[in-house]
């Protein structure tokens, strides 16, 4: 007898809506049609009224004519689920047509699909994962963990993957979180059996996708520490600090700042022995090929695999997902491997930079999956990256087919003629088919089936866009190899014995080959060819930047710089041009800016250069419109512009790399001191400079720019360019301040100073002299910082701005008062000052003078006497929510109310202080409010508040290169 349960088709939501009845897929119609499906799946058995079919598939704007489409969805997906019921004209429902019967039917509540929660793979998940919590409160957790492993195997990408709306996205997000606290409980059972070692990568990966999620940041850091490696769990809380601070405005939670705290000092409670693995949960039998002809020869034309392969566990795990099908319908309890794309795809492109590996990961793999593919697997190199130019896919056509086992004289002449009868051949065989090296889409097309359950795995250096597009290709980008990865292949090719004998040099020799599969291999091949090197030789040698990139030349026709010559062939003009001027940057990263001012072109076509660099993988995108540079491909571009530069040429490039940044300093600062007049270049950069909304963006992106900067400052100081250096420095000066970016700050001026004075032009720049002074001050090294304050009061000459010599000497004065040096001369020096900015009519000048006299009194103990300047003070930058100095006014009225017993009113100004910094992206408020606030916690005997916010004070110091000695004195007494 016939099971009736067989008859009803089994779904899955998990990826994209999808039925199958017994081993045949479901045609479910047009996506609005699925949408409909979609709301019936997820209320199985319950009917689903007709205004939340509606609004699941339009919203609130619905078209005229929904009521009459929405019935023709429902009647045609009843006769896909169930071809015997009887069809009722439209379906039945609310019109008044008979109701039918079967699988979908209409009730009074609605329509209603009348299948079993387990037919459904989110039914699936909610039994397991039900199962999982049973058992988890039972103290079963080995039981819980098998539970969500067959839990987590169940997706297949993205729920509801492709279907559009409002109501889809919502519900897409539901099931998201649902299998992201999944994830997060088998990690948490994990941690509980031991199993810390083998959590990482995953954890990683979660953390990857969730940033800011703050638990799996806390199981991430305890599973690293478990396992040995505490500066890596560090690293993470310093990471989601950054994150939370730029993108939100807040702190971590307590949670992970206890954690943080237990983890720098070694708690030993926080240790557990590691255990074994938990057993995997395995893969299901994939759907059954059709049966192969009698005279079907199995084709075979993959390259040898390498013996010395070592796996890449994300790819492959990736690739193992082409081939999984969605269910195994003749094992309707067998649970669903983990897919690789959210589509389980007849297309894939594995893309990545020359050298990392595509070839080697794809026939290792191919060959280690065969048996998946039971009627072979082929194999073609496109050449689309060779010097001789790409293959001839007509006769890479006729290969494949003889292949496929038809004879000479059945193949036509003509590329057209021959994808015809390829694609036919494909068309009911199970094959595997990899394009190697193809530059183009239309390089892929003609060996593209249009349907059959055939596997096309294209690799590429270029990303390929267009097919995942116009193909719906799945992708996955393959990197270098991890730290792991590259020291498994050092061991592999150099023994044990040799790989391990200097760990130094070992990482070393990982670093300078930038992780990347070719490089280490090449590198490798040299070590094994020279039995007596040790690995510390061939550092040695490598460390030497003008020879790394000969040194990592092989025999014929491999080597690092020939294939990054390869590759740039292929680049548009503008890219190809870039290379050669990036040598010019100094820094580690660009944008679309640089790029411009380098090209003397506008921005849209630097932008897209970089653009082009990136599609193959000559530049990495590192955040959005931003591209940072691997060292071999650094070490390449010096190369060329050693050749394709001349002096004129590269010192052209200098000076407009140089006056883009002056340019973009300038903006940036007039957002951040709209009253400062900074230096411009002669004329606007071809490429024009950001366009910052906001005070808080400026600083984010000179955040971001500031090691190119100063950089570029360290080369113009020994050059012709000199007074571009100083010019950048004053320019930068209030960014420095407002970003607390101090000790880097005090190395621009100091390297901007010094080329100054060794030209014997120091006395043309007094602002650099006042900018070194205040870094110096910043970091508590006063004795520095006042000569560099008399230096620069003495270049102010009487001939010099009234409000210039008035900031200098306010300078000279806050340095004395923070010497504690003779504090009667220095009271009498800022009352004098007080008045002198009153007869400049000055209000920012004025406040910052009464406010200095405020803070000098409340340090020496009279803040009765401070009270009426900082409230002054205050009272002028009111109307000025943006401006810097009033954070520093209120900061100080804090202090004098809190000196003066005020607590309550002090501690409502430091929020104002708070709520200002964040608004504006002003760091030192941060560190503001900690200090303060842990200091009045303190003395309200709260012991733990404070040192909560002393530790995080002490964070934010080291991080801004501020003194550390007091707050460090502090934490010790609490």
């Amino acid at each position: 007898m016939s099971d009736p349960a067989a008859a009803v088709p089994r779904f899955t939501l998990l990826g994209p809506v999808r039925a199958w009845r017994g081993g045949e897929q479901v045609a479910l119609g047009r996506p609005q049609q699925q949408v409909v499906l979609a709301a019936l799946l997820l209320n199985p058995g319950r009917p689903v009224g007709l205004d939340t079919l509606l609004r699941a598939v339009w919203g609130e704007d619905l078209p005229s004519a929904a009521v009459s489409t929405l019935r023709g969805y429902v009647s045609r997906l009843r006769r896909a689920l169930d071809p015997g019921a009887a069809a009722e004209g439209d379906g039945g429902g609310p019109e008044g047509t008979r109701p039918a019967t079967g699988l979908l039917e209409w009730t009074a509540g609605g329509y209603t699909l009348r299948i079993p929660a387990d037919r459904t793979d989110v039914g699936l998940l909610d039994a397991e994962l039900r199962a999982a919590a049973g058992a988890r409160t039972g103290g079963r957790p080995e039981f819980a963990e098998a539970c969500l492993e067959r839990a987590l195997a169940l997706p297949q990408g993205p729920p509801l993957a492709g279907l559009p709306g409002a109501y889809a996205e919502r519900q897409r997000e539901r099931l998201a979180a649902v299998l992201l606290d999944a994830e997060q409980q088998r990690a948490e059972i994990g941690l509980e059996l031991g199993r810390h070692e083998h959590l990482v990568a995953g954890l990683e990966r979660l953390v990857g996708q969730h940033p800011l999620r703050e638990r799996l940041r806390e199981l991430l850091m305890l599973a690293l520490y478990r396992s040995g490696r505490q500066a890596e769990a560090v690293e993470v809380y310093q990471d989601v600090r950054r994150r939370l601070d730029q993108e939100l405005g807040l702190a971590p939670g307590p949670d992970l700042r206890t954690l943080h705290t237990r983890i720098l000092r070694a708690d030993p409670a926080l240790r557990r022995e590691a255990a074994a693995p938990a057993v995997s949960v395995p893969p299901p039998v994939p759907a059954p090929a059709a049966v192969p002809e009698q005279d079907r020869p199995v084709a075979r034309l993959l390259p040898r695999a390498l013996g010395g392969y070592v796996d890449r566990v994300r790819e492959r795990e990736w690739l193992d997902g082409l081939c999984t099908d969605p269910l195994n319908p003749a094992d309707p309890a067998a649970p669903v491997a983990p897919a690789g794309p959210a589509v389980p795809a007849r297309l894939a492109v594995l893309a990545g930079a020359a050298g990392s590996g595509k070839t080697t990961l794809a026939v290792c793999w191919a060959h280690r999956v065969a048996d998946r593919f039971p009627d072979g697997q082929l194999y073609a190199d496109l050449r689309g990256f060779a010097a001789e130019g790409p293959a001839d896919p007509g006769e890479v056509l006729l290969a494949l087919l003889r292949a496929l086992g038809t004879p000479d004289d059945r193949i036509p002449e003509g590329q057209g003629a021959r994808a015809a009868l390829y694609r036919d051949r494909l068309a009911t065989r199970r094959l595997l088919v990899i394009l190697d090296n193809a530059r183009r889409p239309e390089d892929v097309t003609p060996f593209l089936p249009e349907t059959g359950p055939a596997l096309t795995l294209v690799c590429s250096r270029d990303e390929l866009p267009e097919l995942i597009v116009r193909e719906e290709a799945a992708h996955c980008s393959v990197g270098t190899f991890t730290n792991a990865a590259a020291h498994r292949l050092l061991r592999l090719r150099l023994g044990d014995a040799r790989a391990l004998a200097d760990p130094h040099a070992s990482r070393r020799l990982v670093e300078l080959c930038d992780r990347l599969p070719l490089a280490l291999s090449l590198a490798l091949a040299r070590l094994v060819a020279r039995p007596t090197w040790s690995v510390a030789d061939l550092v040695e040698e490598l460390e030497d930047e003008r020879a790394r990139l000969a040194a990592l030349d092989g025999p014929g026709r491999f080597g690092v710089e020939r294939e990054l010559g390869l590759s740039r062939r292929q680049l548009p003009e503008p890219a190809a041009r870039l290379l050669p001027l990036l040598a010019v940057v100094p820094g580690a990263e660009t944008d679309g800016y640089v790029a411009a001012a380098l090209l003397d072109r506008p921005y849209p076509v630097g932008r897209a250069a970089l653009a082009d660099l990136a599609g193959l993988h000559l530049a990495t995108e590192s955040a959005p419109g931003r591209y940072q540079f691997h060292d071999l491909v650094r070490l390449y571009c010096h190369r060329l512009a050693d050749t394709e530069l001349d002096a004129p040429a590269r010192a052209a490039a200098e000076i407009r790399l140089c006056e883009y940044q002056l340019a973009a300093t300038a903006a940036a600062v007039a957002l951040v001191r709209p009253q400062h007049r900074p230096h411009l270049p002669p004329a606007a950069p071809a490429g024009g400079v950001p366009r910052f909304p906001a005070p808080a963006a400026a600083l984010t992106w000179f955040r971001r720019e500031e090691p190119t900067l100063r950089a570029l400052v360290s080369l113009a100081a020994d050059g012709p360019r000199l007074p571009y250096g100083c010019r950048l420095v004053e320019n930068a000066g209030f960014l420095y301040v407002d970003t607390g970016l101090f000790h880097a700050w005090e190395q621009a001026a100091a390297r901007a100073l010094a080329g100054a004075e060794a030209c014997g032009a120091a006395e043309q720049w007094p602002h650099l002299y006042s900018n070194h002074s205040l870094s110096l001050a910043w970091q508590g090294r006063f004795d520095e910082a006042l000569r560099q304050s008399e230096r620069a009061w003495r270049l102010a000459d009487p001939a010099s701005e009234a409000t210039l010599r008035h900031r200098f000497r306010a300078l000279r004065s806050s340095v004395l008062a923070e010497r504690g040096q003779a504090p009667e001369e220095v009271t009498a020096d800022l009352v004098d000052m007080v008045a002198a900015a009153r007869e400049l009519a000055d209000p920012r000048l004025l406040a910052q003078s009464l406010n200095n006299l405020a803070d000098h009194r409340s340090e020496l103990g009279d803040p009765a006497g401070g009270l009426a300047p900082i409230e002054e003070a205050v009272g002028l930058l009111a109307d000025r929510p943006g401006d810097p100095f009033l954070i520093l006014c209120t900061k100080t009225y804090a202090q004098v109310l809190h000196a003066l017993g005020r607590t309550d009113e002090a501690l409502t100004q430091m929020r104002r202080v708070l709520a200002l910094g964040r608004e504006h992206g002003n760091v030192h408020a941060e560190f503001d409010y900690a200090e303060f606030v842990g200091q009045i916690l303190h003395d309200r005997g709260e012991r733990r508040g404070a040192r909560e916010q002393w530790e995080r004070a002490l964070e934010l110091a080291i991080e801004q290169g501020r003194p550390t000695e007091r707050l460090r004195a502090r934490l010790a007494g609490v």
